[in-house]
Parts: C-alpha cells; structure tokens; sequence
C-alpha cells in the first residue's frame, strides 16, 4: 500500500524522525494507529462500565424529555 500524506502531516512524520523519536514513517504511522485503537478500546470500555453502572438512559426516556423541554406532543 502507498499512502500520499498532505505536506502538513508529512512534515509531521519527518518532525519524529529528524528528532529519532522513530526510525521510519511505517513505525510514526504504527505507532498512531495504535494509539487510535488504544483510544477506540478506551471508549468500549467506558461505555460499557457506563451501561453496568447504570449510567445510560433508554432512547425512549430521552425523546420524551427532549419532547417536554421544547414544547413538543410525545405522541407519535
């Protein structure tokens, strides 16, 4: 695969190169790319400890009190 990055995100990848933070480009992008999933996995995590906690509302409870606070009919 052959990825074309715009000249600001170029001079990004060579920035942690030059600085030997990394070796080469594949290892700047692998290391992003897990931090993007790492960040992904965060997310599922919390969402849900949010649900066994007690945290999330049903869609329904959140239509209607949306629906009360603007003056609209609940029904449907």
């Amino acid at each position: 695969m052959t990825i074309n990055l715009p000249p600001d995100l170029d001079q990004v990848v060579r920035k942690h190169i030059t600085s030997g933070e990394f070796g080469t480009a594949e290892d700047v992008l692998r290391a992003a790319l897990d931090q993007f999933d790492a960040t992904d996995l965060r997310s599922l995590r919390q969402s849900l400890a949010d649900e066994a906690a007690g945290r999330l509302l049903p869609l329904d409870d959140i239509t209607r009190s949306i629906r009360q606070k603007h003056g609209f009919s609940d029904s449907r």
